[in-house]
């Protein structure tokens, strides 16, 4: 039996479960259980996701040619986009996150969505879907103190009719923001961590 890239030439039995001994066509054997065969969860024995790297990266280096702005801070911050999201071992792509196809592979098409780099202290945040993908509509360049306000930990606090993180309030007010951290964390209330000075021996 064949499936995808791999023909069948024995099967074994390992702690109750089904495998299959396979021969690739690139020539490489290699056991596999038989669920994910049946399933199509496997075609290959990891040939295919190996050329498809490599073809990935073939096009990132002609595109890179083409449009002569290697050293550009932007089209770091687009590479660096991409490798994050096609490493399997790295957070983002275990965590689903993907560049959008007309991203992925187009560096210009990404530089006309989102123009250049502000500032090198400007990066990549996917907002207003923090959880979502990096696609148009939902990424911004945004500076280190705004990425930190774009987390599900952030805490915020109104002070007349204005809206701003604790750390932000913190800073305005001159207190130090882990200060303020350790005290909400100790139970105080917002208010009173942000508002009641700090006090030194």
């Amino acid at each position: 039996m064949k499936f995808g890239r791999l023909e069948v030439s024995d099967d074994q039995k390992v702690k109750g479960r089904s495998y299959c001994i396979c021969l690739c066509e690139c020539g490489v054997y290699k056991r596999i259980r038989s669920d994910h065969l049946l399933s199509g969860k496997i075609a290959s024995c990891g040939c295919i996701r190996r050329q498809n790297s490599a073809s990935m990266i073939k096009q990132l280096h002609v595109a890179q040619v083409k449009h002569g702005m290697s050293k550009d801070p932007t089209y770091s911050c687009w590479r660096a986009m991409v490798n994050r999201c096609s490493n399997e071992r790295n957070v983002y792509h275990r965590n689903g996150v993907i560049v959008c196809d007309k991203w992925k592979l187009n560096f210009l098409d990404f530089l006309s969505d989102m123009g250049p780099r502000p500032s090198l202290s400007h990066s990549l945040d996917r907002y207003p879907n923090r959880n979502g993908n990096y696609e148009p509509g939902n990424v911004r360049w945004a500076t280190y103190q705004e990425q930190a306000v774009n987390r599900d930990s952030t805490v915020f606090l109104t002070l007349d009719g204005v809206t701003l993180s604790a750390s932000d309030w913190a800073r305005k007010r001159g207190m130090d923001r882990n200060l303020v951290a350790r005290r909400i964390r100790s139970g105080w209330t917002i208010e009173d961590a942000v508002l009641v000075p700090s006090c030194r021996r």
